[in-house]
């Protein structure tokens, strides 16, 4: 088994490699480590207050000690990401033989799925923080189960540790505490109840000192990303509803063969903590995606938000293959049923799936999702490095922008953000131009009049290249007639070999700053 785990472990770093792509939101972490690094606090521009404009607060923290030591800040985040990748394949092993009991292709099922499955391989090489957070949330519920079946108060720290480092990885390691909590107190006996009530004990005087620093230092008692992304009504539930839907037709239709077979073949009970232990895989898995819903889901490739629940979700499709690979059971009949999943599951890697699927609305989608993540990153990456130079003699050159991520890491200019992820103000008091669930989330909120307010020397409207000018921006009549009357319409000449594209960049410039006066862009 040992050389069939290493084997499926070359397969999904091969994956990896495959669909790898640091994300744009990943930036945003990296540019909050390095003014932490540098000894500026937690801020997104150095002299601002601290904002907590990232969920995952321990991988920042991670990301900040890379900066300090000097290394390649995205490169060195992606292999981390790999790496807890890995170990998640590795603890969903000895979580199916040790808890669950699997032997043979129903222990090898779970992993083999984890390694062809886009979502694990792309988000583990985006340079963000869910593998950390899905090897915690996996690392926690394992170490429960086992203390469940022997009492060892080491198992019960480890399992609590995990819960605590998940939730300062991101907020949602609230909803593991719950699991975990109610795992612990279900305990019989004096000494279970003992350890229970210490570990909770503990964990809730955590929540309380996390929750006391975050109002002290942020003012907020959660992330500043949840309030810009959060404050719908029904749209935003119909979106992530949505956005469940399309997630169980393409991941989980391939299952269902697997799953109609086990179903038809003689039942064998959980025998004792194990009912306990899939009741905590079964409310993690159905939770999460509740909570998914509430949020109203994402946009960003690979159904990024479900990555967390998919190691304890193909555990429990490793019980239904234990049921399915009875003895009874054709070779042929069983290969036919692993090859479905895999193929079906893997499609999503390849071009291929644009032949067969239609790409679901305000997603950006699976492989294509991945093509376009790479294409906004490669853009991005060549308009910072425009004004970059554009901002050469402007010691206080600012840019507003919807994507601050790679020009924010990659510039020292000081960024501003139109839909508030950074932005306090705009995160809690900001309004939409259309009711919160009908646009792209986290995408919804502005506020023009507050940016505006900052006087950003460019105001960056679009990332096209486009074969002419780009005419001017549209916005509210208020906006609109500020902007005419204090900015000018710039236009130049862009080459962006990555994506082997070139045309017109335009974007907006304060009238009151000297244009350039190299040739190094060509106006269009």
């Amino acid at each position: 088994m040992r050389r069939r785990l290493i084997a499926l472990s070359v397969v999904f770093a091969a994956h990896t490699a495959w669909l790898a792509v640091v994300a744009e939101d990943a930036f945003i972490s990296l540019r909050f480590a390095r003014n932490l690094a540098r000894g500026w606090g937690m801020v997104w521009n150095p002299g601002e207050a601290p904002v907590e404009g990232v969920t995952n607060l321990l991988w920042t923290l991670l990301a900040a000690g890379v900066e300090r030591l000097g290394l390649d800040g995205p490169g060195t985040m992606q292999l981390l990401g790999v790496a807890t990748g890995l170990a998640t394949l590795w603890l969903t092993d000895r979580f199916a033989v040790r808890v669950l009991d699997l032997r043979g292709l129903a222990r090898t099922f779970p992993v083999l799925m984890l390694a062809v499955s886009g979502p694990m391989a792309t988000w583990a090489a985006s340079g963000l923080e869910t593998p950390l957070f899905s090897l915690l949330a996996i690392a926690s519920l394992y170490a429960m189960a086992r203390w469940r079946g022997s009492e060892s108060a080491r198992d019960l720290a480890l399992a609590w540790t995990a819960v605590v480092l998940a939730t300062l990885t991101r907020p949602e390691g609230l909803l593991l505490a719950a699991i975990a909590g109610w795992m612990t107190l279900a305990g019989d006996g004096e000494r279970h109840r003992r350890q229970a009530w210490t570990a909770v004990g503990a964990f809730v005087l955590f929540a309380v000192a996390l929750t006391a620093l975050r109002l002290a230092y942020f003012d907020a008692p959660l992330p500043n990303t949840f309030y810009a992304k959060t404050g719908g009504g029904g749209l935003q539930v119909l979106r992530g509803a949505a956005y469940l839907g399309y997630f169980a037709f393409h991941y989980l239709t391939p299952l269902l063969p697997l799953v109609a077979v086990a179903w038809s073949r003689p039942r064998s009970e959980p025998q004792g903590h194990q009912w306990t232990v899939v009741a905590a895989l079964l409310a993690w898995c159905g939770g999460y995606a509740l909570y998914i819903v509430a949020v109203g889901g994402d946009y960003m490739a690979m159904y990024r938000f479900f990555v967390p629940v998919l190691p304890a979700f193909y555990l429990l499709v490793g019980l239904a293959a234990k049921r399915a690979f009875t003895p009874g059971l054709s070779h042929r009949l069983r290969g036919a049923l692993v090859v479905f999943a895999v193929v079906g599951t893997l499609v999503h890697s390849t071009p291929y799936e644009a032949d067969l699927y239609d790409k679901p609305p305000r997603q950006h989608g699976t492989w294509r999702g991945v093509e376009t993540e790479r294409w906004h990153v490669a853009r991005l990456e060549r308009v910072a490095r425009f004004f970059a130079q554009r901002a050469a003699g402007h010691s206080d050159a600012s840019v507003a922008t919807r994507a601050i991520g790679i020009l924010g890491y990659r510039t020292e200019l000081t960024v501003y953000d139109f839909h508030g992820l950074v932005d306090s103000k705009i995160a809690r008091q900001g309004v939409a131009d259309r009711p919160i669930g009908a646009g792209l989330p986290g995408h919804e909120k502005t506020d023009y009049e507050h940016v505006l307010g900052k006087r950003p020397t460019w105001w960056m409207f679009t990332r096209t290249l486009r074969s002419e000018a780009a005419g001017w921006p549209r916005y509210d009549r208020e906006t609109d007639r500020r902007l005419r009357r204090e900015y000018r319409l710039v236009t130049v000449e862009l080459e962006d070999p990555e994506n082997r594209e070139e045309g017109c960049f335009s974007f907006l410039e304060l009238k009151s700053v000297e244009a350039p006066g190299d040739d190094s862009d060509s106006d269009c």
